[in-house]
């Protein structure tokens, strides 16, 4: 319930009106209630102190001389004359009326069945401790039901002669109490339905302009902003809606200078990077001269002065051989990355599993003398253009392959699994792994965190992949620890309907 209240501002502004007036209303209720039960008490109490006192100047010649019989009738009199009189508005009824000599024996007595005379009763009306003296008292008991006792002392010519006690059932009282009460509850409800129906207005009308601002808030920057029922206020919320308004003029101007701004940068980036790509298309294209005739000088070297040369010259030569063609390769690899964004997508059905399988064997005749258990998953097929997807499999499956080659029992796996909505493709191996601190590094250019001396490669590979994964509009990703060998993982936009099976 407190959640629910909590979501909206509406509900709590209600919450907040109505438990605010119940408690209002409420406490004033209580004291108003103590207030007028003490007044009742206070006029009950009054009356019955009027009535001791009367009746004791009235019986205090028929205690002194002796006149029980005088004595009972008077009492009697006035016990039937208050039970007629119930209806009259009295606060109390009359149970029993006793009067005791200054011995404390009962020498009076309303009911004739228990006449003194007849039956002398010598049941105290007031316990020991509440008989301090011939002074008046005024007791009230709540058990075993709620009485009131009154005693009073009776003087004849200035000599006490006894005293007079009055057993008063407050119950017409108690039952005002509870009219009071009940008019109390009823006047509670129909002031919390008065309450509900204006908390109900008043959170409205205070919810209402800040609903209106929160349905324009999502349109701001849009320099369609506009509040014109606040505008038309003379408080706070007309300099809130011309705050918002002022607010989304200036962010609509802001998002066309940053747009401007991106379109000019974008501009620049494209064409910086169509003069890079031109720079390092000529350059490769330039250097492969060069580099072929270093490599067939360098042969014919080796060839026409094998006589003259001693083994540290033709060491020498081969190692320029063996340069010219790494660098070869890493001209090919430059010059296949700056073709990548330029290239057409050709979209079709790829089988991946298909192009694993030629890639593995590819590897295993190259390197017959290697054993490596090789699992691929069957069936797994995407969208794509299937001459790059083909490079990116050859140079996952490569890498897989040349950093499996100190490991002693080399493993390749190739699988999928749906994600999201999505087939995300991995290939794992148990080779040298790497930290993954150095992630970051993984994709960019000539970033190769394994020298030369432990593995080969240009370092161009994986930026190839991740272009390529990029043209597909996807994403590529690996995971690794070092001596636990790594995971590399992509996904292809297309590839929603791809199915895979083991």
């Amino acid at each position: 319930m407190i959640n629910w209240i909590r979501k909206s501002f509406y509900r709590q502004v209600m919450a907040l009106l109505i438990v605010g007036g119940f408690s209002v209303t409420t406490v004033y209720g209580l004291f108003d209630y103590q207030k007028e039960r003490r007044q009742l008490q206070h006029i009950l109490e009054a009356d019955a102190r009027h009535l001791a006192d009367t009746l004791s100047l009235v019986i205090a010649d028929d205690i002194f001389y002796g006149k029980h019989f005088e004595l009972w009738k008077r009492l009697d009199a006035v016990y039937q004359s208050h039970r007629a009189e119930n209806n009259t508005g009295l606060l109390y009824y009359i149970r029993e009326i006793s009067v005791t000599d200054n011995e404390g024996r009962v020498t009076g007595h309303t009911h004739p069945r228990d006449h003194p005379l007849l039956q002398p009763d010598h049941r105290p009306v007031f316990d020991d401790k509440d008989l301090i003296n011939s002074k008046q008292r005024i007791i009230w008991h709540q058990q075993p039901e709620p009485m009131l006792l009154v005693r009073y002392p009776i003087y004849f010519s200035d000599k006490k002669v006894g005293d007079i006690t009055l057993d008063l059932d407050p119950q017409p009282m108690l039952a005002m109490q509870h009219q009071l009460i009940m008019t109390y509850l009823l006047y509670e409800l129909m002031f919390m339905g008065i309450l509900l129906v204006s908390a109900r207005f008043l959170a409205r009308w205070l919810a209402r302009p800040l609903e209106q601002a929160s349905h324009v808030l999502p349109q701001l920057g849009t320099g369609n902003v506009r509040l014109p029922e606040l505008q038309s206020r003379h408080d706070e919320l007309k300099l809130l809606a011309t705050a918002i308004e002022e607010a989304d003029q200036r962010i609509h101007a802001a998002r066309l200078t940053a747009q401007d701004r991106q379109n000019e940068l974008e501009e620049r980036v494209d064409e910086r990077t169509r003069e890079i790509e031109s720079f390092t298309y000529s350059v490769s294209h330039d250097l492969r001269s060069p580099l072929r005739a270093m490599d067939g000088f360098a042969q014919v070297l080796l060839e026409d002065c094998t006589d003259t040369l001693d083994d540290d010259g033709k060491a020498h030569l081969q190692r320029i051989r063996g340069a010219a063609v790494h660098m070869g390769h890493i001209i090919d690899d430059l010059l296949m990355l700056s073709q990548l964004n330029q290239e057409h997508l050709v979209f079709s059905d790829v089988d991946l599993s298909t192009i694993a399988n030629h890639i593995i064997d590819e590897l295993r005749e190259q390197s017959p003398q290697r054993k490596v258990e090789v699992h691929i998953a069957s069936d797994m097929r995407t969208r794509g253009d299937a001459r790059l997807l083909r490079i990116v499999l050859t140079n996952l499956f490569g890498n897989a392959w040349k950093y499996t080659s100190k490991t002693t029992h080399p493993r390749i796996e190739f699988d999928g699994h749906l994600q999201d909505g999505k087939w995300i493709y991995q290939v794992r191996d148990n080779g040298t792994g790497f930290d993954m601190k150095y992630v970051n590094k993984l994709f960019g250019a000539f970033q190769r965190l394994h020298g030369r001396d432990e593995h080969e490669g240009t370092g161009i590979g994986l930026a190839i992949v991740q272009r390529i994964i990029k043209r597909h509009q996807g994403e590529v990703w690996a995971e690794a620890e070092p001596g636990r060998g790594a995971t590399f993982y992509f996904y292809l936009r297309n590839s929603d309907n791809a199915a895979t099976a083991t």
